[in-house]
């Protein structure tokens, strides 16, 4: 069962919830931005960069609470 491998109190990247879930980053990002799957955004710098980076994390009880609505049959 993918809700058995996530942890209710950790923090997840992106890329982790995309590996946990199966689906690709986009489409992780996509259900951010549409606010189906609620994130922390960070917003960061670069040193060397003008460039606005934002660090984006999902907390495991979202995740969980995300995989038991949409992603089960």
């Amino acid at each position: 069962m993918l809700i058995d491998n996530v942890e209710p109190n950790k923090w997840y990247k992106i890329r982790e919830v995309a590996k946990i879930t199966g689906w690709s980053v986009d489409a992780v990002r996509r259900w951010i931005y549409s606010g189906k799957l609620k994130a922390f955004v960070q917003p960061g710098r670069s040193s060397k960069r003008k460039r606005v980076y934002r660090a984006m994390r999902v907390l495991g009880k979202e995740l969980m609470r995300f995989i038991d609505g949409n992603l089960t049959a």
